[in-house]
């Protein structure tokens, strides 16, 4: 088996790719039939896990009202890449902790592929803002959180049934 997919490609899915090294595995997301991760970078699985309970726990606490009114462009902006201009000294150190809280880490394997991603919750769906490498464009993708939340359940369970995940 080279790979397993949880959930659908062309809507949410999360694919799960073997290696020959215990604990690291190759993963992605799918987003609407569009990928999302490195799937030749491998990387363990904890960080998928933990960063996926920390958003389903808090999801209220991922979304401000300012976001209402930005374009997913605005958004990326406001909470990363203002950092990477001089406007960015401006901002408060609280601010600054407040805006990094939006960012969560699912693994090695979406490091450096995908420029970064973001999560945000409006209920009742999951908005994925995805800004591509150097000048790429900032893409937006939003799926239902019931069906982000069975899927993860899916991925989950079988790392823990399959003992794939690092104790």
């Amino acid at each position: 088996m080279k790979s397993i997919l949880f959930g659908d490609k062309d809507y949410f899915g999360i694919e799960l790719g073997f290696t020959k090294t215990t604990y690291r595995y190759k993963l992605r997301f799918w987003i609407k039939g569009k990928p999302l991760g490195s799937f030749t970078k491998a990387g363990e699985l904890n960080a998928s896990i933990r960063e996926y309970k920390k958003f389903a726990i808090n999801k209220e606490n991922y979304h401000l009202p300012v976001f209402d009114n930005f374009s997913p462009a605005d958004i990326e902006y406001y909470l990363v890449g203002i950092f990477f201009t001089d406007e960015g000294n401006n901002v408060e150190l609280k601010e600054i902790d407040k805006r990094q809280s939006f960012y969560l880490f699912f693994g090695d394997q979406f490091s450096n592929q995908t420029g970064h991603t973001l999560l945000l919750y409006k209920y009742p769906n999951v908005i994925f803002i995805i800004k591509r490498p150097m000048d790429g464009p900032v893409d937006c993708y939003e799926i239902q959180f019931e069906t982000f939340r069975k899927v993860f359940d899916e991925y989950i369970d079988y790392t823990l049934h399959n003992d794939l995940i690092q104790p």
